[in-house]
């Protein structure tokens, strides 16, 4: 899981999840979720001052594993088009 961030610092994290979750130093070019939002709303949804839907809301996009995205991926969710 990638989580690309837009705005202040930007950059991107990538997070191996197999049993516990981890930051990894390596950032795969097709993680098999990339959630991309505001610098604002990550930090946000981190400190719990915000839920998925203010996350959606401030333009948080997800690609890749409807499994894995939150809510199954349909809200916010950005399809093989770019739509």
């Amino acid at each position: 899981m990638v989580f690309a961030l837009e705005g202040g610092p930007g950059g991107a994290i990538a997070v191996e999840v197999a049993g516990r979750a981890r930051v990894v130093e390596d950032i795969p070019d097709q993680p098999t979720v990339r959630v991309i939002l505001p610098f604002e709303a990550f930090i946000a949804l981190g400190g719990g001052r915000c839920g998925a839907d203010e996350a959606i809301a401030a333009g948080t996009r997800i690609e890749g594993d409807d499994e894995l995205a939150v809510d199954g991926g349909e809200v916010g969710r950005v399809d093989d088009d770019g739509a």
